[in-house]
Parts: structure tokens; sequence; C-alpha cells
């Protein structure tokens, strides 16, 4: 058999699959590479068939370690990525892989009580049970989507706990107010009455009906026993409100026991406030413009 044609010697036979004879090459060390790729290199006549023989690899397994030996000389040289950055670039990726598949997991084993607090916070967010079961369909799979109803269910129960909490702070709460903004809004003809806290901006009462007379506002306010000053518009039924609850506290503060509250003030709120001014500023330019 001639040099030129030589395939594989003892230890690899002519009946050996590829990936073996891949397998095999990748088997020497590197030292040995090198030889073989200098024997390849050298261009004398029979160094490459003792070469072979010496280490026990084939003339192909040779020629192809030469060929990786140049490579990788050539890739160091032009200053291509290291091995170490290719390995550290394998292992971000493997590591970005299992938290996907971790995450997954998670989602597919998304606990009944987590599926709850879910639609809670997304329905306190203003989205509806339709959006919601459309968004945890996302999460779970198709098996485990809740229905509509499930998570109305789902959504009234923390409704109720959450009333009850907010109850007890609402009563912590009532005494650090000591400034009210009310108002009136009307939805079908019905008065709802609103309270705003302004510093804070917290609504703190929203109450339909039943009338706009002074004795329900004055029940209402008696809920915040701090407030020194109510800012409103010019609304009778707010006004006389103020004048009982003031009437309240004095008649309160007249019994043993008791210390002395100071009335409640009353301003206009800057939307009204602007109004009276232009009424006044309108007269007063009439009569200039009779002169």
């Amino acid at each position: 058999m001639s040099e030129g044609s030589e395939s594989l010697d003892a230890c690899i036979g002519h009946n050996v699959p590829a990936q073996e004879r891949l397998t095999t090459m990748f088997s020497f060390p590197v030292v040995t590479w090198m030889g073989n790729a200098a024997a390849v290199w050298s261009g004398r006549w029979g160094a490459v068939s003792r070469r072979a023989q010496e280490v026990g690899c084939s003339r192909e397994a040779m020629d192809q370690q030469a060929r990786r030996v140049e490579q990788a000389v050539v890739t160091e040289r032009a200053g291509d990525p290291r091995r170490e950055a290719l390995l550290a670039e394998n292992q971000r990726l493997r590591d970005d892989h299992r938290i996907l598949w971790e995450l997954l997991e998670e989602a597919e084993s998304l606990s009944k009580a987590m599926q709850q607090k879910f639609a809670a916070t997304a329905w306190a967010m203003g989205v509806s049970l339709g959006q919601l079961v459309t968004l945890v369909a996302i999460l779970l799979p198709a098996c485990r989507v809740p229905s509509r109803a499930t998570v109305g269910r789902w959504v009234d129960q923390a409704a109720r706990q959450a009333g009850g909490l907010l109850r007890v702070l609402d009563r912590v709460c009532q005494a650090w107010v000591v400034t009210l903004c009310l108002d009136e809004s009307f939805f079908h003809r019905d008065p709802v009455w609103v309270a705003v806290e302004p510093h804070s901006m917290v609504w703190v009462a929203g109450q339909r009906g039943p009338d706009r007379t002074g004795d329900p506002w004055c029940a209402l306010l008696q809920k915040w026993p701090s407030t020194e000053r109510v800012v409103s518009d010019a609304g009778t039924g707010l006004a006389r409100g103020v004048k009982l609850l003031n009437e309240a506290r004095a008649a309160a503060a007249s019994e043993p026991g008791h210390r002395p509250v100071e009335p409640v003030q009353v301003g206009l709120d800057v939307f009204h406030t602007e109004r009276e001014m232009q009424r006044v500023v309108s007269r007063l330019w009439a009569g200039a413009a009779k002169l």
C-alpha cells in the first residue's frame, strides 16, 4: 500500500465506523497531536508512516490532527475568543437554561394559594374576571386553568377578608385625620358622599345617600374625632352637618371629665373660592363699567 493511499493502520482498521475513528483520534494527548502534526509537515518520505506505527495511529487521523493544530495556532494569533472565554459563555448559557426550566416548572406547579393571591391582586388593580382567566392561562397548562366562576369566588373571598381588615385599620387611622375635603357626587340622581384626606390623598369615605341633609353629614363626620378643618363647597347640607358636629362637640365638652374641643373650621375649596372671587370681581367690574 502506498503512503498516499494508506488510511488506517493496525490500531484502527478499515471497517471501523467514522464516529469511532473520531473518538479514537481525540483520545490521544495533545503532545501526540503536535508530534503527529510535525511529522505531516516535515515532508520527509516515510515520516508519516513511521510516526503512525510509533504512536498507534492512522495517517488519516494524523492529517486531521495536523489541520486542527494549524487551526488552533491561526485562531490564537488572530485574537479569536479563547477557550476559557468560550467555556465561560457556555457555562452562562447552561445557567440561563437551568433557570428557564426552573421558572417553567414553577409556573406549571403554581399553587392554588398563589393563584388566589394573583387573582386578588389583579382584581384590586382593576383587571376584570375574564382578563384574569386569560392571564392565568398563560402561566398554567390548559387542564389546570380555573374557570371564571372559580376566579370570581376567589376574588369575593379576598374582598370579604380585606373588608374586615380595612374596618380595623379605619378605626385605628381615624384619629390621624385632621383635615377633610368633602363633596357630593351623583350617580343616577343618588348622592354619594366623598371624603378625602388632602395630605395623603387617601379616600377615607364613599357613602351612598340617603340624602344631602345635615344630619347624615354630621353622623359621617363624627367618625373622625380629631378633625380640625373641613374644605368643601358652599352646599347647605354640608354646612349644616358641620354646624351640628360643632354643637355635638360643645355639648360633649360641657360634661364632667371631658376636655374642651375646638370647633371645626370650614373653608371653600380652590374651585369654589375662585368662583366666589369671580362673582365679586364681576360686580365690581359692572360698577366700573357704568362709570
